[in-house]
């Protein structure tokens, strides 16, 4: 009976960190994606930069009120940690390349 209690108060606290870590990244992205040019979006071929801060903000915006008020992975977690994987691996990047140039 101890060690159910254990486990489940250990899958709990991942839980919790991986929902707070996936937040985290959210407002990352959500401040990078605010902060980049409007022209450098339509330069790499993505969505605008209003599409990218309406689906990065409430992306972000559901995982804060998840982390208050149920921090547990379900599919909310999930779709936010693809959002947030996609736009700081692949539009971020392409954004820097654009601006900055390739080196």
């Amino acid at each position: 009976m101890v060690a159910a209690n254990f486990a489940f108060a250990t899958e709990a606290l991942i839980d919790r960190v991986l929902v707070y870590g996936i937040t985290v990244l959210l407002l990352w992205a959500f401040v990078d994606c605010a902060f980049r040019r409007a022209d450098a979006f339509v330069a790499i071929g993505t969505l605008q930069k209003a599409v990218w801060l309406l689906i990065v903000g409430v992306a972000s915006l559901i995982m804060v009120w998840q982390s208050l008020t149920f921090p547990d992975m379900g599919l909310l977690s999930w779709l936010g940690s693809f959002v947030a994987a996609f736009y700081l691996l692949e539009v971020r990047r392409g954004l820097r390349e654009a601006i900055e140039g390739p080196w």
